[in-house]
């Protein structure tokens, strides 16, 4: 699996285009690879014919460098490769697949599993079956919560119904199921927090008949039944963990009572601290991925900020005189994404991305705007915001704010963006400062307007100052380049 973005860690084959045993010139575009960004080809380098592929059930997530295919010279060494199996590789071992295809080896030697046995183990003669896993639905996303479950055990499944109502960092998304089959279990309830991506969330069989088969089954049978021996070989050091226990008792006295007030803690809705009444509330996926990336901002990125104020007479009177004439009234904030877009364009550095090894320049401005959802702040995307007039950008902003507050964003909706917007103005906060959205370079923070008294020749007047401030990154945008762009 192949690399073909700067942000891509894996991705799904939604389609091959050559049959085991065809022909590749070098050039032809193997199979089509859908990445975070874009469904791109994966073009052969060199001639070859293509004997083995593990990825023909498509599509199938796949990590970076996970193997997928075999290759050779020469059509005669086709036929070696008939059984050929990757090393360390089973059906269903990879964790990363959405739909993962498992069937669990019949061991007739052995004694068939009780339901009521230990969970280290799954029943050896569980029917064929897909390990249905936490997808990753969005670059940033590391885990989920299934908010709901749309199929109950013992539904039909076809392909391309949706599963679940997955909510990620950013939004809640459908869940799609890319395969016919029935729902034999599902092994996560619905508002389950932290359901790290790849953890098994439920099993899907191709027979109705075989429904049952998993009446009992847990989530962590399943899991031990799969694991390679390799894996499972730490869980078998138990004698080593007791003798570790007995010689250091009084550690383990002081983690247990830790554990337990920790679990009493979490348990109680509400506690006194010093005679002051508290509640805990759990942290949301979108809290804690706006935690992390904030700090990750702060921590790693050099900000420094450039303010000025403006005038904005000008900009009322032309507001007032359109929102008379046209059908769509347009907004303050409006007119300031409009005017960051043709900034960027004319001052290319602010329209960019530090990459690490290198800066991404862009030809069109996607600006991103702070939105408050009562649960969190997203940034939808106003795209090509530099070739959009302020009635389209109104209405866009309009459709992408009522989607970010329902929680019905979809990824292509908030993922990248060349530059963001953040207006407290409307809060009545004078002036602050925002934290820059990385990779991105700068960030505007918009304040409110305030009447101020100014000389004009030899008299005095009132005007109305707007002020701004734009957070800059360092390793991209000078302070002379930042000032020229505010």
């Amino acid at each position: 699996m192949p690399a073909l973005s700067p942000t891509m860690e894996e991705g799904n084959i939604s389609k091959w285009n050559y049959k085991i045993g065809d022909k590749i010139s070098e050039g032809d575009a193997l199979c089509d690879i859908e990445t975070d960004k874009a469904t791109l080809s994966f073009e052969m380098k060199k001639k070859a014919i293509w004997p083995k592929s593990w990825s023909l059930k498509e599509p199938k997530t796949s990590k970076l460098e996970l193997l997928s295919a075999v290759v050779v010279e020469s059509e005669k060494d086709v036929a070696a490769f008939k059984d050929y199996k990757a090393s360390g590789a089973s059906s269903g071992s990879e964790s990363s697949a959405s739909s993962q295809k498992s069937a669990e080896p019949k061991e007739e030697s052995k004694p068939k599993s009780s339901s009521s046995g230990s969970d280290s183990a799954a029943p050896s003669n569980l029917p064929t079956h897909d390990k249905v896993t936490m997808p990753a639905l969005s670059p940033t996303m590391k885990s989920g919560r299934i908010q709901k479950w749309h199929k109950q055990e013992g539904d039909e499944i076809t392909a391309g119904d949706v599963l679940a109502d997955v909510e990620t960092d950013k939004a809640t998304i459908d869940f799609v199921h890319q395969e016919d089959g029935y729902l034999a279990k599902i092994l996560v309830p619905e508002g389950d927090q932290d359901i790290d991506v790849g953890q098994l969330v439920a099993i899907v069989v191709d027979s109705k008949s075989d429904i049952d088969a998993f009446k009992n089954v847990t989530a962590s049978q399943l899991s031990g039944g799969s694991a390679p021996a390799k894996k499972e070989e730490p869980k078998k050091e138990e004698p080593k963990k007791a003798e570790e226990t007995k010689s250091q008792p009084q550690k383990t006295e002081t983690e247990a009572s830790l554990n337990l007030k920790k679990s009493q803690a979490s348990s109680a809705s509400t506690a006194a601290l010093d005679g002051n009444p508290y509640q805990d509330e759990p942290i949301t996926n979108m809290r804690k991925v706006i935690a992390e990336r904030l700090l990750e901002s702060k921590t790693t990125v050099p900000h420094y900020y450039l303010e000025t104020e403006i005038n904005m007479d000008t900009v009322i009177k032309v507001r007032e005189e359109w929102n008379k004439m046209a059908t769509s009234k347009i907004s303050f904030n409006d007119i300031f994404i409009k005017a960051a877009a043709h900034a960027s364009i004319d001052i290319p550095e602010v329209n960019s991305q530090w990459l690490g090894d290198k800066i991404r320049k862009f030809k069109h401005c996607d600006v991103s705007v702070a939105v408050d959802t009562g649960k969190g702040l997203v940034t939808p995307i106003i795209k090509q915001a530099n070739l959009k007039g302020l009635s389209a950008i109104s209405s866009s902003m309009k459709e992408l704010a009522e989607k970010a507050k329902n929680n019905k964003l979809k990824p292509e909706e908030y993922q990248g963006g060349t530059i963001a917007v953040s207006n407290l103005g409307m809060l009545g906060i004078h002036n602050f400062a925002a934290v820059i959205n990385p990779p991105q370079a700068c960030i505007l923070a918009i304040g409110g307007t305030s009447k101020q008294v100014i000389k004009d020749g030899d008299n005095l007047r009132s005007t109305s100052v707007m002020a701004v401030t734009l957070s800059c990154d360092h390793r991209v945008v000078d302070g002379a380049v930042g000032a020229r762009w505010l």
